[in-house]
């Protein structure tokens, strides 16, 4: 249709596609939002490293030697450990966002220093707070519950005793964090001062799953290479997926080491970052 000398109006027949075309680039703009935000989204279930030597994740957070662990999973929060100076663990737990007044137990995993040097404040923040620790050791706080084999906190969340007729370090009993995953089982170790070979065989025997992700350390950086030989071979054995050294594990002899026996299972430590853990429905 020409309307006047040289001009034209366009139908709305002609005019559909390019519509159509406009439709579809707000459809794509608006499905790469809910991708992105899916990709963005806050894990439900998560541990998150809140006290170690590890280069932060998260801006803010301060490393140091020590160790801490926050786990927020299957509807429980739960500290594991308090690292070793209690302002710095203090700071870390405002940094991470987490109210230690919400926190439903503190477990203890043994109670060298750099493990228990923020129990005291801790319990000073929540004097309610239930706190759970091994046998055969004395702590900065009183009214404790001791862990003689292991507590079942709810059907996906255990606490294992790990025990050693050898103490290494003056530590013969320690306790370990184990959440069962879709994957298998996630263990949640700090020094591992009762092995790394029972601590893993614990959590397959009290959760009736295979291992498959293991955190923490095994008091690695200061022994000899073939210390970290044998742990690579206990974990190589028994089939672990995941590694992910940590603590007292941290080193580049350490890490290069594990590398080499278990190659892309090792994952690097990061302070403060959200590993997720997908439960079993």
């Amino acid at each position: 249709m020409v309307l006047g000398k040289g001009k034209r109006v366009y139908s709305v027949r002609m005019m559909r596609p390019f519509s159509q075309y406009i439709c579809l680039i707000f459809l794509l703009i608006g499905t790469s939002i809910v991708w992105s935000s899916h990709l963005h989204a806050e894990p439900r279930d998560y541990f998150q490293i809140l006290y170690d030597t590890s280069e932060p994740a998260l801006a803010g957070m301060k490393p140091d030697f020590g160790y801490a662990v926050y786990i927020h999973a299957d509807g429980k929060r739960i500290l594991l450990d308090t690292g070793t100076d209690p302002d710095l663990m203090e700071h870390n737990l405002a940094v991470a966002g987490i109210d230690v007044n919400e926190l439903h137990m503190v477990v203890v995993s043994h109670n060298h220093y750099d493990h228990a040097g923020g129990l005291a404040r801790i319990r000073s923040m929540n004097p309610e707070i239930p706190v759970f620790v091994p046998p055969n050791q004395v702590f900065s706080v009183g009214d404790v519950q001791i862990v003689e084999d292991h507590l079942q906190v709810t059907p996906n969340i255990f606490v294992i005793r790990g025990r050693s007729k050898v103490p290494t370090a003056g530590i013969s009993d320690d306790l370990s964090i184990v959440v069962r995953s879709r994957s298998g089982a996630y263990v949640l170790s700090t020094c591992s001062h009762s092995g790394v070979a029972q601590i893993v065989d614990r959590a397959s025997e009290v959760t009736g799953e295979d291992v498959y992700y293991f955190s923490g350390g095994a008091r690695l950086v200061s022994r000899p290479l073939a210390d970290t030989r044998l742990v690579s071979a206990a974990l190589e054995q028994r089939k672990v997926q995941v590694v992910s050294p940590s603590h007292c594990s941290l080193s580049h002899r350490v890490d290069k080491e594990f590398r080499k026996a278990l190659g892309e299972r090792v994952q690097s430590s990061q302070l403060g970052r959200k590993i997720e853990v997908v439960l079993p429905q």
